[in-house]
């Protein structure tokens, strides 16, 4: 498929120039007739690569594309089955925004699994994950902060366990009541967050033990990233280090400055 990238748009300088981008030019055409005109409008929504030769010739497309070449969308990425389980404005709007990226929220078939939960993940649902042995993240929304990770991929690294035993923070008493307002500007840069590590991994990207962060009040994001704990029994997993005779990993707890990008 050939797609001029959606983020640029076209603009026409003269009745017969055309340049694509506004701060920079990516691709400049002089002399662009109405059968070039028409092919570049059916570029935007995507064409066959055979049909610019088929419109123009092979010669003319051939320069028409050498030229273009730089203004083509290249970030096609495979979209995945996700699950987002949990309640209220952090899941739904992270079930919304996975949607509209092309992503589909299913149950079965998973290729990564999002637990969104208040307070801490609970022990049910960090087993449940485990056994499914399928790449997950926690996302534990508090009265301070709410933390996203770590990225979970089973047999490296860390798992949502070794950020609890790492975080003397993590304890919380029993019985707490459910978080019912969470402020815009957090749930918005939660969300941003959680889509960027499912589009990394859509592009093979992402790192195990990755997350963040999100302050509560500001909505301010640290960088953070997990290494196994030694009393945690995911080590013991096949391809973990323990597993693979390397020496115990230290705990890194890398605090990066506001970012939507993990580090």
């Amino acid at each position: 498929m050939l797609r001029l990238d959606p983020a640029l748009p076209i603009i026409w300088t003269s009745p017969r120039s055309v340049r694509l981008g506004a701060q920079r030019a990516i691709a400049t055409l002089d002399d662009v007739d109405d059968d070039t005109a028409a092919l570049l409008d059916r570029m935007q929504r995507g064409v066959v690569p055979t049909e610019p030769a088929v419109v123009l010739g092979d010669e003319r497309a051939a320069a028409l594309l050498a030229v273009l070449a730089p203004a083509l969308d290249h970030r096609e990425r495979p979209r995945l089955r996700v699950e987002v389980r949990g309640a209220g404005p952090v899941a739904g709007t992270v079930r919304r925004v996975l949607e509209e990226d092309g992503h589909r929220i299913a149950q079965r078939r998973l290729d990564v699994a999002i637990s969104v939960a208040d307070w801490r993940l609970p022990d049910l649902e960090r087993q449940r994950l485990l056994r499914r042995d399928r790449v997950h993240v926690p996302v534990i929304v508090g009265d301070q902060r709410i933390v996203v990770g770590p990225w979970t991929v089973p047999g490296e690294g860390a798992c949502p366990r070794c950020a609890d035993l790492a975080d003397t923070h993590a304890a919380v008493p029993q019985g707490l009541p459910p978080i019912r307002e969470v402020p815009a500007a957090a749930v918005a840069q939660t969300v941003a967050h959680v889509a960027v590590l499912v589009n990394l991994h859509a592009l093979g990207l992402a790192e195990a033990g990755v997350g963040a962060s999100i302050d509560l009040d500001s909505g301010a994001l640290s960088a953070e990233r997990w290494s196994p704990h030694p009393q945690c029994g995911c080590r013991a997993l096949p391809g973990s280090a323990t597993a693979s005779g390397a020496s115990d990993p230290t705990r890194r707890h890398a605090r990066g400055a506001a970012s939507c990008v993990p580090a």
